[in-house]
């Protein structure tokens, strides 16, 4: 039986091109997609690279200045510019850079919307973090058509396509009494043709799928990583594929069938996640940032009116690790002043800008839990963190450069206030940026597996007189 099946639906994709339609548009929009995002995160490794040398070139330039000629002036100057502290300060800055890993491509997620890299220096920046990014604003607005957009949104549209008339396609034409007569077994011999069709979709999805991991990997393939992301696949389909037999199992005719299957994308893909964003724009509404800027110019002027010798002893209070060296200095331009400077201004910015972080991590918190519901929103959070281009994973990259600025910091003002000069060895052993991976979680997938099986003890429970005949 499923041999013939087969056969009948290979004659039936071949003498109809719109099966055929769906198919190439599919695999075009799916090749594109793979294409287009390795072209985005391409475009960032030549930033990072370019980032690198720069910085590496700017090391090996001051290293080989500690070999000038201090008996002429100009070598003087280098020599000093680059073993004095505050010097070193001032010209090098390394930077925290979120490299994309091997999947970035496929699921671009904020990758270009949120910053991938930050330059460090040992005065931190806490307002750095709002500063938006209207570069291209029609991505901002539109997103981007990355594989793991087309299994979302148009996968399952692929599905209906191929799917929406497999009962009904049989009542308009009265062959399905025939079939019911000759068979005896209707149900089963719908539920095979449905499969066979699902089954060819699944094959295709799978091999772009790989594909896709190949061309984004370059080689360097992370064999968990792609079983998972096959698997996040795989669990979404097996949700459609539940949904789809539902409304197929009402036998319906084709044109209600194709609505009812329809405003189900729309429902899932569109109308829940709009409601949401708006829900949580309402329950939780962004601050303004023209009141933390504000607040933060008030800041600088009355932090810049103390005291150099004031401010330094109050940073002291706070930092006594440091309190070495000239502890007596009231220069107004001094490398301890501008420490202290930067210092108080973080001590004073902080209660304000932790009104921005907790908001903005009420939101995050929000949608991630109300996401876990929705299987489209949970399916696209998984393509994300295996990508690592979701929001918990640059909120890891924001930790962790605050992480190695204070490492940067502290390395710096052991120069600074002990009062010692760099040597061409101390360049050795700068810090160097580490990012560690928040790891991978399966979450999404169940709850994938868990609406599919959901759907599909409903199905079984929906009473059909009328196939039973």
């Amino acid at each position: 039986m499923i041999k013939t099946l087969f056969i009948f639906e290979w004659k039936l994709w071949y003498r109809k091109p719109f099966y055929l339609v769906l198919l190439g548009f599919y695999i075009i929009i799916s090749l594109y997609s793979i294409h287009y995002g390795k072209n985005v995160v391409a475009s960032q490794q030549v930033v990072i690279d370019s980032l690198q040398k720069t910085y590496a070139a700017k090391i090996d330039e001051s290293v080989k200045k500690f070999k000038s000629d201090t008996l002429t002036p100009q070598g003087k100057k280098d020599y000093a510019g680059v073993s004095e502290p505050s010097s070193v300060n001032y010209n090098i800055k390394p930077y925290a850079i979120f490299t994309p890993n091997g999947f970035s491509a496929l699921a671009i997620g904020q990758r270009d919307v949120l910053p991938f890299y930050k330059q460090v220096s040992t005065e931190r920046n806490l307002t750095q973090n709002y500063a938006p990014d209207i570069s291209n604003p029609e991505i901002l607005a539109e997103g981007n058509i990355d594989l793991s957009f087309v299994i979302i949104y148009l996968l399952p549209l692929l599905m209906i396509g191929f799917s929406y008339n497999v009962v009904s396609s049989e009542n308009e034409n009265g062959t399905f009494s025939l079939m019911a007569v000759q068979s005896g077994k209707p149900e089963k011999i719908v539920l095979l043709k449905y499969l066979i069709r699902i089954s060819l979709i699944l094959l295709i999805t799978l091999a772009l799928n790989i594909y896709g991991i190949i061309q984004a990997s370059e080689g360097s393939i992370n064999p968990l990583r792609s079983l998972n992301w096959i698997a996040i696949v795989c669990c979404y389909i097996f949700f459609w594929t539940a949904l789809l037999y539902l409304f197929i199992r009402l036998r319906k005719s084709s044109i209600l069938t194709v609505l009812y299957m329809s405003a189900s994308w729309m429902v899932l893909a569109l109308l829940i996640p709009f409601t949401l964003n708006l829900y949580i724009d309402l329950a939780y509404p962004t601050l303004l940032r023209a009141d933390m800027d504000s607040e933060q110019r008030k800041i600088e002027e009355d932090v810049w009116a103390i005291s150099p010798k004031d401010l330094i002893w109050n940073f002291y209070k706070h930092h006594p690790e440091y309190k070495t060296g000239n502890v007596n200095d009231s220069l107004q331009y001094s490398p301890r002043r501008f420490a202290a400077y930067y210092d108080e201004m973080e001590r004073r910015l902080y209660p304000i800008t932790q009104k921005f972080n907790d908001r903005i991590d009420e939101r995050n918190a929000l949608m991630t839990t109300l996401s876990d519901w929705v299987p489209t929103l949970a399916a696209q959070k998984a393509f994300n963190q295996l990508a690592q281009n979701d929001l918990a994973s640059f909120k890891n990259f924001d930790r962790s450069t605050k992480f190695f600025q204070r490492q940067w910091q502290d390395y710096i003002y052991g120069f600074i206030f002990n009062d010692k000069k760099f040597s061409a060895d101390d360049y050795t052993r700068f810090p160097s940026y580490d990012y560690k991976d928040a790891g991978l979680t399966i979450r999404s997938c169940l709850t994938l597996i868990f609406c599919g099986f959901f759907l599909l003890i409903a199905t079984n429970n929906i009473n059909h007189k009328t196939i039973k005949k």
